[in-house]
């Protein structure tokens, strides 16, 4: 899969569009983590061919850094998030 994550900077809400190109469907793990590892989020959800647009609502994060781990179970995609 192919991931686009945005805006960055977020304030409490973050977009994750997911381009399925296997074929099928997939199963994502998306994971966000503090600076220290300590996951602050996690979802699994199940990803249709083609074009998806999923929405995290981040409202009583504190600003900061995190990470956002995506797998899809053949790839793995960390980013950095900054949190306003």
């Amino acid at each position: 899969a192919l991931y686009h994550i945005y805006p960055n900077p977020v304030r409490d809400l973050l977009f994750v569009d997911i381009k399925n190109t296997m074929g099928s469907e997939q199963t994502v793990q998306m994971r966000l983590t503090n600076l220290l590892g300590n996951k602050v989020f996690e979802q699994t959800i199940k990803v249709p061919q083609g074009e998806n647009k999923v929405e995290i609502r981040l409202p009583e994060m504190s600003p900061g850094t995190y990470f956002i781990e995506l797998n899809d179970g053949l790839n793995v995609v960390r980013k950095s998030v900054v949190v306003q």
